[in-house]
């Protein structure tokens, strides 16, 4: 989640903290200041936390999580930064994957340095750290930290239907059918097999297998809708929507290369069963981006958008933003009217 620290904070009294790692039972306060720092801006549409969310996202995430605690002279806990891990492939290999994912403090605390001091404690000595964010002010604001951090900014693409546009998706090509899955089990088998074909198509990238893809989505407390993709008895993709008032949004996505034009006709089928007059997906993966933009798709005008998607990231080796697979699944932050 990106942390909401617009607060004239040199005009504010200075009040010091020390930074722990994380003990069993701090959820019970870390809930409560999640909910202070993120629901304190009026009109703020960000989640609330409860216990349930938090075990989701951290306590039974797949790979474990690490959190960082700024506890004040009284004990008390005053603000955290999360860590989420996961599996990661970098080029030939497979790693740890650290993405940042909520990082809160209250704004009386917000003028001696958290984030810095975390890193300097922690991330600086971790490699494949991503970290998402939906504006340029505080990706840039890690490079001051750490020059060998990089920051990409991630387009968002978007179509919009009207009812004459979408009848010509009643059939989609070939022998394609659309599957949601509700249960894992109902595809981990065709998911599994469906990375390991993928998996040579991405150099840099999130493992999405069934595992992953059970517990980001299905076992969420709010379940977002897994749709599998097949051609015949073979799958060539998937992707996870998560309907809106009149947009639907591509939380996840992964085709074949040489199946996207029939994976975008299956998309855009769904999109008319849900009634939607606009899909918006944020990708960096180059094949997927030219897929849209074939199928139509355009890429959102900084003014078109609210804000715009920044990730920045620290690898042991030089990269470059078109080697990332990125959606919306790597990080905890939308960007939408």
């Amino acid at each position: 989640s990106p942390p909401f620290f617009c607060y004239n904070i040199f005009n504010m009294p200075k009040k010091t903290f020390t930074i722990r790692k994380y003990k069993p039972g701090d959820e019970k306060k870390l809930i409560n200041v999640f909910n202070e720092v993120f629901i304190e801006n009026s009109g703020s549409h960000h989640q609330i936390m409860d216990k349930k969310i938090w075990d989701w996202k951290f306590a039974n995430s797949p790979f474990g999580f690490k959190i960082l605690v700024a506890i004040n002279n009284k004990k008390e806990i005053v603000g955290q930064l999360a860590i989420q891990k996961n599996r990661f492939k970098y080029r030939n290999r497979y790693s740890n994957f650290y993405s940042i994912v909520d990082l809160c403090l209250k704004k009386e605390y917000r003028n001696h340095n958290f984030v810095q001091r975390c890193y300097e404690r922690f991330l600086s000595k971790m490699n494949n750290v991503i970290i998402g964010f939906p504006s340029a002010v505080w990706a840039h604001s890690y490079p001051t930290i750490d020059p060998k951090i990089k920051v990409y900014h991630v387009p968002i693409f978007g179509k919009k239907f009207d009812k004459k546009s979408q009848k010509q998706y009643q059939d989609i090509s070939g022998e394609i059918s659309v599957e949601r899955i509700r249960r894992i089990s109902q595809a981990k088998n065709d998911l599994d097999k469906l990375w390991q074909k993928k998996k040579a198509e991405i150099t840099i990238g999130c493992v999405r297998n069934a595992r992953y893809l059970n517990w980001r989505f299905l076992k969420n407390p709010a379940p977002l809708n897994l749709y599998l993709i097949k051609q015949g008895n073979n799958p060539i993709g998937y992707f996870v929507l998560e309907p809106k008032k009149t947009i639907t949004l591509v939380k996840d996505i992964l085709i074949l290369n040489d199946q996207l034009k029939e994976g975008l006709e299956a998309l855009t089928k769904v999109n008319k069963g849900l009634s939607k007059s606009e899909i918006r997906i944020m990708t960096t993966d180059p094949a997927l981006q030219k897929g849209l933009l074939k199928e139509g798709y355009t890429e959102y005008d900084r003014e078109k958008i609210n804000q715009n998607g920044y990730f920045v990231s620290h690898n042991p080796e030089k990269t470059e933003l078109n080697e990332y697979y990125l959606t919306w699944a790597d990080s905890d932050w939308d960007l939408y009217h």
